[in-house]
């Protein structure tokens, strides 16, 4: 059974700006330790499924974490646009039948590395509303 994490990636490495900007950099929890940036990460932060009187009603809300990580600020701010622009309102039947996406919250920070550089992260939360 395919997964909304296999829709996620799929969406984002099908949009063209995204792929512009990271190819197929993509990654599960975080982008590996000296990979090539720009990348995204995500993570599952929560999963909400969805009840009705009658029982299970197959329908899930689990918001996703995306990780923009670029070597500089505004390298990581175009990533993350780049990602929001994609996943803003889509709908679709990729793996999974996706309802809707929302974008609920975006933040920037940064990195200090162990050799005092930094690298920059601009994140964006998503619910993603699925079929499973």
């Amino acid at each position: 059974m395919a997964t909304v994490q296999e829709a996620l990636v799929q969406i984002l490495t099908a949009d063209g700006a995204v792929h512009d900007l990271v190819g197929d950099r993509v990654y599960p929890a975080a982008v590996p330790q000296g990979g090539v940036l720009p990348a995204v990460a995500y993570k599952r932060i929560s999963n909400m499924r969805v009840y009705s009187h009658g029982g299970d009603s197959h329908l899930a809300r689990p918001r996703f974490q995306l990780d923009c990580v670029a070597e500089s600020y505004s390298e990581a701010v175009r990533v993350a646009e780049a990602v929001t622009t994609a996943l803003s309102g889509y709908r679709g039947d990729e793996v999974v039948r996706v309802e809707a996406t929302f974008i609920e919250n975006e933040m920037d920070y940064f990195q200090l590395l162990d050799d005092d550089s930094r690298r920059y992260i601009a994140s964006v939360d998503v619910f993603i509303w699925h079929q499973y």
